[in-house]
Order: structure tokens, then sequence, then C-alpha cells
């Protein structure tokens, strides 16, 4: 049975790695460190080594060093696992002499396969195969000849002189010298094609690297470069050949770079993440680079790899752009909950007053300007709630043509008759989850800043088309998830947008329009919605080129199933008669929603805290039909709220309200998925609507 001892700090991934051995049949020990890893080694007979690098005390690298310095023990193949994550790895891999990489993390089945093909090349070797030396019989006497020259040559010249001394041995050994000529030459051969195809694999190492790599002598001069290396600077490899670093870095850092070199001949490698070369076409590249001295041969060469890190430095902006908009996205829903309060009372008692008020009175046209007034603040409240992405949406599936169809004629009076509006709609698109009113706010939202990017008239576009999202896509936008998709795109011939302003214009209430001309919520909403309905936005645009905006929507089959929450027509406006428990901190809120449920005919209690409200339903003796709570509460919550009241009042149905939305609810763990919610601020009608419907459920 093959024995394979894993040398790994980490307990859980060794006990992994363990199992997968242990079930491909393979006698397997453990050792935590690379000290305890040695002794074992020393201890017992091993066929394969299996090491981490980064471990207490000494380093896989150390580890495997000291077993190819052992004369016993380095013929064990020695495999080290590493993240690769930088080019020193491969360095280091060669100096201290390993047999293989296996990357973390790694497919069981990838390594299995791996561990096989090493085994079965160490078998080779012990066939004679694939061996660096080979016996031969001469004089009487075995001798291994290998691939060192001088060795060779010593003994073809020791052969000479005994010819030269003796014509007799030289008659009686021609036919064994022959013959160990031939072991010779043919073991040369070997060496020569084994040469061959480690300068092949060399090749094939240098050109299919994904880094740029460049070799120098120790004086600096380059002397060989990859392909990488040429596309990195714009130069053939003839102009670069020759030269050195100096040449090629940015002016101002013409000292640093010689700096650099001199730590580097001192500490024998060294690592530099900023380092800016000039390319041939005038651009600069920022790169990290990763530089080590190596000896071949008893000569002092330099092997560097450079890595351009534009894109990683590219997906750090846009990492840090989606962290910003994920901070202003939490502040504007706060924002809008601490309103949504406000607006509740506002409204509500408005409504009352406009009520008692009737057709006629002096005060009511004043009145009705406050409700107005309520009612578009609860509208900014409700934008900054799709920004947040914290809105309510009764997603459907639905196809985007239909939707473009159905609001083009209110688009072409929004537009005005100064622009030229076109769609290019494709037949067969592909079908989205959405929000039906969410994507007609979206498209009108694009629509209304195309207009106004383009005050002396213009072209308007609007196109639909089924798009696949690949990796590399991917990769170079956080967030999204490859796959198919349908693109919506608002195309206009306007003035276009610069750079600074392209950063911003997700933002809640930034605008480039002058003052009472918007909001600064249009593009944010937008934004909002798109994210909340698992798409991307993308936006293109240069100054006087005008701009498209792109919308991403993950494609869904026309059959999918709807969502439980999908659009219900609102209760009939009745009342009834049922003992409703109202539980809310808030004296404005909580006096209105008595008012209101009192109008319609039901018996209501009030109370300001959780506790009171225990009391009370505790001595009422009549059943309590409803309990409509805020969802937070001082003391007690109203999911605990609801517990309790329920074990003295079992048919007891409950309603809660908050100012959050019931997704942000839910995400918190405060109500279960699927409970009835009422979201702050509401209309009579709508309070009303939904105790009524609650109350008739089954």
């Amino acid at each position: 049975m093959i024995r394979v001892l894993i040398v790994e700090d980490s307990p859980t991934q060794a006990e992994q790695l363990r199992l997968i051995l242990v079930s491909e049949g393979y006698d397997v020990e453990v050792s935590f460190d690379g000290e305890q890893g040695l002794k074992l080694v020393g201890a017992s007979n091993f066929d394969l080594v299996v090491s981490d690098i980064l471990m207490p005390g000494i380093s896989g690298y150390e580890l495997c060093r000291r077993l190819k310095a052992d004369p016993g023990k380095r013929n064990i193949p020695v495999i080290l696992l590493t993240t690769l994550s930088d080019p020193m790895d491969i360095i280091q891999g060669l100096e201290c002499g390993a047999d293989n990489f296996i990357t973390k993390p790694y497919e069981p089945a990838h390594l299995v396969e791996r561990i096989k093909n090493i085994l079965e090349s160490r078998r080779l070797r012990g066939d004679g195969k694939l061996r660096v030396g080979v016996e031969v019989m001469f004089l009487g006497k075995k001798l291994m000849i290998t691939s060192d020259k001088q060795q060779i040559l010593d003994l073809l010249i020791s052969t000479f002189e005994d010819v030269v001394r003796t014509n007799r041995e030289l008659q009686a050994s021609k036919a064994r010298l022959a013959d160990a000529t031939a072991q010779i030459a043919q073991h040369a051969n070997r060496m020569e094609t084994m040469a061959i195809e480690s300068a092949e694999k060399y090749r094939i190492f240098m050109e299919k690297a994904n880094d740029a790599i460049w070799i120098a002598e120790d004086d600096g001069s380059v002397i060989e470069v990859n392909h990488q290396m040429e596309v990195l600077l714009g130069r053939p490899a003839a102009e670069i050949i020759g030269r050195r670093i100096h040449d090629f870095v940015i002016p101002s850092q013409v000292e640093l770079a010689e700096e650099l070199r001199e730590k580097l001949r001192a500490e024998g490698r060294m690592r530099f993440g900023a380092l800016f070369l000039q390319r041939s076409d005038g651009r600069t590249v920022q790169v990290d680079v990763s530089v080590s001295i190596v000896e071949i041969g008893g000569e002092r060469l330099c092997f560097a790899i450079f890595r351009d890190i534009a894109e990683q430095k590219q997906l750090e902006e846009q990492l840090r752009q989606a962290q910003k908009m994920e901070a202003i996205g939490r502040l504007a829903g706060g924002v809008a909950h601490d309103f949504n309060n406000l607006l509740t009372a506002i409204l509500g008692y408005s409504h009352v007053v406009e009520t008692e008020l009737g057709e006629g009175h002096p005060l009511l046209a004043e009145v009705e300007q406050i409700r107005k007034a309520g009612e578009r603040a609860a509208s900014l409240t409700r934008q900054l709630l799709a920004f947040s992405r914290k809105q309510v949406l009764v997603p459907e599936v639905l196809n985007l043509n239909s939707v473009v169809t159905e609001i083009d004629r209110m688009l072409r009076r929004v537009i005005g008759e100064d622009l030229e509006l076109r769609t290019v709609l494709d037949h067969d698109l592909g079908h989205v989850l959405i929000d039906p009113t969410q994507v007609e706010q979206v498209l009108m939202n694009l629509c209304v800043n195309s207009r106004d990017a383009m005050p002396a008239g213009g072209k308007l576009t609007i196109e639909t088309n089924n798009v696949e999202l690949d990796e590399s896509y991917c990769r170079e936008h956080v967030g999204v998830t490859a796959g198919p998709y349908v693109m919506l795109a608002v195309s206009d011939t306007g003035v276009g947008m610069d750079a600074e302003t392209r950063s911003h214009i997700f933002e809640p209430f930034f605008t480039t329009k002058g003052s009472g001309k918007g909001t600064g919520l249009g593009l944010s909403t937008v934004y909002g919605i798109v994210k909340q309905s698992q798409g991307n936005v993308e936006v293109y645009s240069e100054p006087g080129k005008g701009t498209t905006l792109k919308i991403y929507l993950p494609r869904v089959d026309k059959e999918a199933e709807v969502p439980a929450v999908a659009a219900r027509k609102a209760a009939k406006e009745r009342g009834g008669t049922e003992t409703v428990l109202v539980v809310e901190d808030d004296e404005a809120i909580r006096r209105l929603v008595g008012q209101f449920l009192s109008l319609r005919g039901y018996h209501v209690i009030l109370h300001a805290n959780a506790l009171d409200a225990l009391h009370a339903a505790a001595q009422h003796t009549d059943p309590i039909g409803l309990l409509l709570t805020d969802v937070v509460l001082p003391g007690l919550s109203g999911p605990e709220l609801a517990s309790r009241v329920a074990k003295m009042h079992p048919w007891l149905k409950v309603l809660y309200m908050s100012g959050y939305t019931d997704e942000a609810i839910m995400d918190h763990g405060l109500i279960e998925p699927g409970t009835a919610f009422l979201q702050k601020p509401f209309t009579p009608d709508a309070l009303v609507g939904k105790v009524r419907a609650v109350l008739d459920e089954k």
C-alpha cells in the first residue's frame, strides 16, 4: 500500500485531505508542523509527502529543501500546497526542489489525479524509462554514468590511458569498451531528449504565462523576455533586450528603480507593487513586480515577474463605489423610516380635517395644500426607499417590449415634440421578473433625464435585446452574476457627461440641473429598483457625445412561478365591529389609528407600550379580534407581544406596522416572511382595507 505523509497545520484541512486520500486506498499519516514531519520521514518509509507552505516553525519550502538534501530521502516526491497568489511562490518552489504544486482550493478529483501522475512518474524512473543515470559494466566494475559531462570525460580518459599502457588489455577490453560507449551514447541521447523537452517546457512556460517575465544579468541588462512583456511595454523583444529597468520606468521613478536594484542585490529577492512603466505609445502602466536572484551554472541571473494591476485597481474602485452606494442607501433608508412616522400623522390628520370641514369651507383649500405637500414628501421617501432597496416590490413575469409599447404615448407627451423618439425592440425578447409599476418608473426617469440633456432637441432611442453576460464581464463588474439577461437601453444625443459627473449620478440628491428643476432622485431611484431586482446598471457618456444607460435584468422562463406577493386589489372600504388592540409608541399615530378605526365601527383599545397592552388583554374578557402593533416597541417587541396575547386570545389575528419596509424587518429577523404588514405612511383607506383583509383571512 502506498504511504503518504500530510504536513498541514490546519486540523480541518488536514482531515479533509486525509479523508480524500484514504478513500483512494492510500495509507495516510498526518503531521501538524514541519519539524514533526521531518521526524516521521526519518523514522519511516513514505512514498509521497504533501505539505502546506505556511506553517509554524519551518515552512513547506524548508521542509522540502531538507528532504532533498538527504541522500536517503531525496527521491521521495514532495508536493507543496499553495494559493500561488504571489509569482514568488514559483521561484521559491524551484529553489527548494519541489516536485509539484497543487493550488488551493482544489477539487478532490484533480488532487487525486495529480498524485497518481506523480507516483507513476516515480515508478517510471524506477523502471529506467526516465532515470537520469545508467549503470554500465566496465573492467569488472559497475559505474554510474550521469549527465555530468566531466564524469563521462574522466571515464573515457582513464580508459584511453589503460589502452596505451597495454595493447593486450586494449584488445581484451575492446568489446567491453564498445558496449560501454554504446550505453553512454544511449544515455547521452536520452539526456539530449530530456534537455529538448525541458527547453520546450521552459518555452511554453514563458509564452503561456499570464504575467510579463524578463530575465536579466547581474548588472541588470535584460537577456530574455516573454511575449507578455512585449505587450506590456508595447515594444518588440529586440527593443527591450540589452536595456535596464530604469530605461522603462517613468522619469520620477528612475532613482527609485536604482534603489530597488541595490536592495535586490543585498537581499536576493524583493517585491514592489507601485512601479510605473512607460509604454512606447506614451501611456503609463502600473505593475506589481516580484524579483529574485537565482544562480544557474554559477551565473547570477535576475528573474522578474511583472503583473499589470490596472484591472485589479479598476475592481477595487468598483468595490469602493459599491460600498459607498451601500452606505448612502442605509442612510437614505433610515431617513425615510423616520419621515414615514411623521408623514403618517400629517397625512392622516389632514384627511380628518378635510372630512370635518366639508365642502365649501374657507380653510379647505389650505388643508388640501397641506395634504398634497405631505403626499409629495411621501413620494420622496418612497424614492429614498427605492434607492436603498428597501421598498415593497410586487414582481411579475413580463416582457419589457410590452411595457415600452404601453407607455409609448405617455413618453411622447413627456419628452415633447422637439425630440425624436425611436424604439428598437427585439421581437424574440426574453422575460424578466420585476414589478411592472417600478419598471415603468425606471423608463420614465431615464427618458426625462435624456429629455433634459437635449434642450435644443435631438434623438432619444429605447432599445431591448437578449444578452449573455460572461465571466469576463462579471470580473470587471462587482456583484454581477454570469448568465442570460434582458437589456433595456436608453440613449440620447445630448450634452453628455464627464468622468467626475458619471461617478456621482446614482447618488441621492445629486443633480446637474438648475434650482427647482429636479430632486436629484431620478437616477438613484433607477439604481435602487434595478439592484433590488438583481439587475445591473451601466452608463456610457462623454461630453458632447450623448449618453447611453443600459439596464441588465436576469432573464426568466415565461412560465416562471410568480411569488405569492403578486399584486392584489385592496379590500373594499368597509368596517366592522371586532375589537382591535392598537399598540403604538408614537402618540400622534396611535390617536390617529384609533380615530380611523372607531369611525368604521371597530371597538378600539389603545396603548403606548407592550406591558400595558398585555395587562389590558388579560383583563379583557371578550375576544380580541386583531392586534395592530408596531414591530419595534420599548421593552418588548411586536412579535413577542403577539405571542403572549395569542395565548390569552387563541383566535387573535396580527397586523404589524412600521416605517421600515417588510423586507427590511424580515432581513433583521423581526418578523417571518408572509406576515401581514402595513408600511407607514398609510392613508385611512389603506389602513381600514388592510385591517378588514386580515380579519377576513381564513
